[in-house]
Order: structure tokens, then sequence, then C-alpha cells
């Protein structure tokens, strides 16, 4: 029973689309990949860095080595875009750094999603509720 609680407040989905840059055919996976946390990756050697950059950089696309269903294309270059496909009532944002990366993040008190997801959404909108420091490394610190 806490379980479907959970799911139903923390879990939200996104799809992943590949467009060979060889034939221009896009090719959506058919797999929802579920997220609690939707981990946020940042640009190496960045000190400063606001919130929507990092979902940008999640949601854009960016090219990988991917065979092409039509064309049969063996590793060719594509192009890969993730897609929030469903969102959680509490959305809880994880911006990821490197052991050796000192980062700031500048955020607003809300976030509108919408241009993030596929969905037809009347609003997307989230209210900052809390934020967490890690202090430390890897292996090892305090939040």
């Amino acid at each position: 029973m806490s379980m479907k609680i959970i799911e139903k407040t923390f879990e939200g989905t996104f799809q992943k689309a590949f467009k060979c840059e060889h034939c221009g055919s896009v090719t959506d996976s058919k797999k929802q990949d579920k997220f609690y946390i939707l981990n946020l990756p940042t640009t190496p050697r960045v000190f400063n860095i606001d919130l929507t950059q990092c979902l940008d950089h999640f949601t854009n696309p960016s090219s990988i080595e991917w065979t092409c269903a039509k064309c049969r294309d063996d590793n060719s270059p594509s192009l890969l875009k993730v897609i929030i496909t469903k969102l959680p009532q509490i959305l809880i944002l994880r911006v990821k750094t490197s052991v050796e990366q000192t980062l700031f993040v500048n955020y607003e008190l809300t976030i509108d999603m919408t241009k993030y997801c596929n969905t037809d959404l009347k609003s997307a909108s989230y209210s900052l509720i809390a934020v967490i420091n890690h202090a430390g490394s890897h292996f090892g610190g305090h939040c």
C-alpha cells in the first residue's frame, strides 16, 4: 500500500527518441523509464549555472552512435533526445557534478516544466520547498 503512495507522489517517466543523421528517420523508444529523482547533468568546468540550463542539457539532443532501424546503418551518428512523458506530483531534481567540480546552482522559487515535456499539460509548475547541499566527496560527506 505504501509503495503505491510513493509511486503516485514521486514517480515520473521519460522516453528516448533517436534521430538518424544518415537517413533522418526518428525512432521513439517504446520503453518508459521511471524516475523518482531526475538526475540532471552539468557541463564540465562550469562554476555557476542556472537550474534551467541543467534541464536544457538533460532534454536537448546529444550525439551518440546508434544502429538505425530504417537504414540499418550500424553505429551511424544519431541524435538522442530525452522527453519527459509524465511528471510526478512532487518533483525531486538532483544536479550531478564531478568529484573535482565546485558548482553554484541558481534557481527560482518556481519552475515551469512545460517546455521539457511532450504532454499537453495545462500547468507543470512546481514551487521550491527545499534545497539540500552536499559537502564532501562521492565517498562521504554531509547534506
